[in-house]
């Protein structure tokens, strides 16, 4: 009996890790896909031309946000224009922020793409 009992408990063990393996794997994909559109459309200086396809990608995505930093730390871009939307997350009023404590994780570039971009991305802790 404990046997049976032990075999049941792995394979459920078995299924739940594939599963929270497979969300994982969701979830890393749309962060390339975020990445690529961020990477081949956002402008800076325009980031309203991408709103748009990005608003779009965050909601099928189901992320909390998209949010496109600067190496300077001025928040250029997010999805959901919150109060730290065009601040500065080194010396602005949300400077002391979860997001401005993540920054700096995130903000060493991974390498240029053929427009000379940086895009590094975090997940939230």
């Amino acid at each position: 009996m404990f046997a049976q009992a032990e075999a049941k408990l792995t394979a459920v063990r078995e299924i739940k890790q594939r599963q929270i393996s497979a969300m994982f794997d969701d979830f890393a994909s749309g962060l390339q896909v975020v990445r690529s559109v961020v990477s081949a459309q956002l402008d800076p200086k325009q980031p309203e031309n991408s709103h748009q396809v990005l608003t779009a990608l965050n909601k099928n995505l189901g992320f909390y946000d998209i949010f496109v930093i600067d190496p300077q730390g001025q928040v250029i871009y997010t999805a959901a224009r919150e109060a730290d939307y065009q601040t500065n997350l080194i010396h602005g009023p949300y400077a002391t922020s979860g997001l401005a404590k993540l920054f700096p994780k995130g903000s060493a570039p991974v390498r240029a793409n053929s427009a000379g971009r940086f895009c590094a991305i975090c997940t939230f802790q």
